[in-house]
C-alpha cells in the first residue's frame, strides 16, 4: 500500500507487527479492517486516539514489556 512503500522493511514489519499482523508467516493476508486501521493511522491521521496510544506503545515496544508509558 502506498502508504508503506517508502519504509523501510524493518519499520513495515513493525508497523503491521504492532496492528496485530503475523509478520512470521509467510501465507498472513491483511484484511480490509486492518488496511483500513493502517489506512486511517498513516494517510487520514483519523482515528481514536486510545487506538492510536495502544498502537505506538506496541510499535516501541514489541513484547510489551511496559518499557514505553503512555
Amino acid at each position: 500500500c502506498s502508504f508503506l512503500a517508502g519504509t523501510l522493511p524493518h519499520i513495515s514489519k513493525r508497523l503491521l507487527a504492532a496492528i496485530g499482523v503475523d509478520v512470521e508467516s509467510s501465507s498472513t493476508k491483511i484484511d480490509w479492517n486492518t488496511y483500513l486501521q493502517l489506512y486511517c493511522i498513516f494517510d487520514s491521521g483519523n482515528i481514536d486516539k486510545e487506538v492510536l496510544v495502544r498502537f505506538w506503545i506496541k510499535f516501541f515496544d514489541p513484547k510489551l514489556m511496559g518499557n514505553v508509558s503512555e
